[in-house]
């Protein structure tokens, strides 16, 4: 089974006021002859759970591109940062292999979670790891069936639902500036994804809800 909202029409429980339409074109792009290329630099993230009593850890390289944009109708610029990369993956023998996405919890997975100062450090010293608090981590997910998009399910806090055992939970978060190549991988986990980014390039918008948790594809895969 396949299932993907692609309008509000479709998707009747999601009409009126709760669902929000959100594009990229105005979300993500600056306005054409208004953006710079600033600086950019890449960071490794790296999350660990504890499952039944056994630690597993998943790692992945990001990158954060900065921009400068027009600030009209006010004088100067603006500085836009976008985090561009892919999810990475927790993978817990028998249980649901666990994602870190490129979103952020709050705000309903509509932003991208930034690794903010923790890689401003000066010289090497942001290349050494600095822990984030579980609290202001990124978002997780686990597919009830990694073969079926729509029983994705979201992780909302550092306990893990009970689908992972008593006392699983998340036990550390860490952020380091990095040189390394960004990680790949996504395409390849998860099959369905490509047709996923490609429906996606063809309509290029997002949806997002307060309280309910919808699938998009810019929350795993991001160029």
């Amino acid at each position: 089974m396949r299932y993907t909202v692609r309008s509000v029409s479709e998707a009747p429980e999601l009409s009126g006021r709760r669902a929000v339409l959100w594009t990229l074109a105005a979300a993500l792009t600056p306005l054409a002859g208004c953006g710079l290329i600033g600086s950019r630099h890449r960071f490794r993230l790296t999350v660990e759970v504890e499952v039944e009593g056994r630690r597993y850890t998943g790692s992945g390289v990001r990158e954060v591109v900065s921009r400068e944009v027009s600030a009209f109708p006010q004088s100067g610029t603006n500085v836009l940062s976008d985090v561009r990369g892919e999810a990475f993956w927790i993978d817990i023998p028998g249980k649901p292999t666990i994602f870190v996405t490129l979103k952020e919890v709050e705000g309903g997975w509509s932003r991208y979670w930034m690794p903010g100062s923790s890689v401003d450090a000066p010289g090497e010293a942001a290349f050494r790891p600095s822990p984030i608090p579980p609290s202001r981590g990124p978002a997780l997910v686990y597919f009830e069936d990694i073969n079926d998009l729509s029983s994705i399910r979201a992780v909302r806090s550092e306990v893990l639902p009970d689908r992972f055992g008593r006392g699983a939970r998340v036990v550390g978060i860490s952020v380091a500036k990095t040189r390394d190549p960004l990680s790949i991988g996504i395409l390849e986990k998860l099959p369905w994804m490509a047709l996923e980014l490609s429906d996606y390039r063809r309509r290029p918008s997002i949806y997002s809800h307060p309280s309910k948790y919808i699938f998009s594809v810019t929350q795993f895969y991001l160029k």
